[in-house]
């Protein structure tokens, strides 16, 4: 197995190429998986020992609540997380002014997207399939998109929902889903690109938005 050691601060996370809502039936093909695309801020969650720290996708420090640390930390004592590990997520809060129906409603939380790196190797090479997989294998529960309010929503930590096929209605069941903005489709066998000098965009995730969402710069 190839082993690479990565540190943060070191690289930027991949960032999906747009497409539109036509391509969806093409790329229903068995070689990609659709991911809900969330309508937060892009997080790196960070683990030595434990001193748990959340990171922007542009490394500037972001005040996740301690409860949210804590329940990270939980998965690190409990050996689900390995030791050195930097784990790309979306961090869910509510936003200044929110209170329109098109405004995400619901608590503080985090959806764990895909890890860079374990034990402080990056692990950026594995297939998306296999990273996801082992995301699975956390035991972490799996958003519910029957849930429509987020703020019905009990889980602290949650995978975002996927399909394997039927792209197009797993599309719109995102409508009036306002934690998410579309999808993503992210390609099977796809790998990372954790480039050193910017967030760069990659043809393994094409991202379809049914809405425009917030642009990710409220201060805090």
């Amino acid at each position: 197995m190839i082993t690479v050691p990565i540190k943060k601060f070191e690289f930027f996370p991949d960032k999906p190429k747009r497409t539109t809502e036509s391509c969806l039936e093409r790329l229903d093909n068995g070689r990609h998986t659709a991911v809900s695309k969330l309508d937060g801020w892009n997080l790196f969650m960070c683990n030595e020992g434990e001193t748990i720290e959340c990171w922007s996708r542009t490394w500037k420090p972001l005040p996740v609540a301690d409860h949210l640390k804590e329940a990270w930390l939980k998965l690190v004592k409990d050996g689900k997380i390995p030791n050195n590990s930097i784990i790309n997520c979306e961090w869910m809060k509510m936003r200044a002014g929110t209170g329109a129906d098109d405004k995400y409603d619901g608590k503080e939380m985090i959806y764990l997207l895909t890890p860079y790196a374990m034990e402080g190797m990056f692990v950026g090479f594995r297939p998306y399939k296999e990273r996801r997989e082992w995301l699975e294998g956390l035991g972490i529960a799996t958003d519910d998109l029957s849930i429509r309010k987020s703020s019905e929503i009990e889980h602290e930590l949650l995978l975002p929902a996927t399909a394997e096929s039927g792209f197009e209605e797993f599309y719109e069941l995102h409508r009036g889903v306002y934690r998410t903005e579309g999808l993503v489709i992210c390609t099977n066998k796809g790998t990372l690109m954790a480039n050193q000098d910017t967030p760069m965009k990659t043809k393994e995730m094409l991202k379809v938005k049914w809405r425009s969402g917030d642009d990710g710069r409220t201060e805090f």
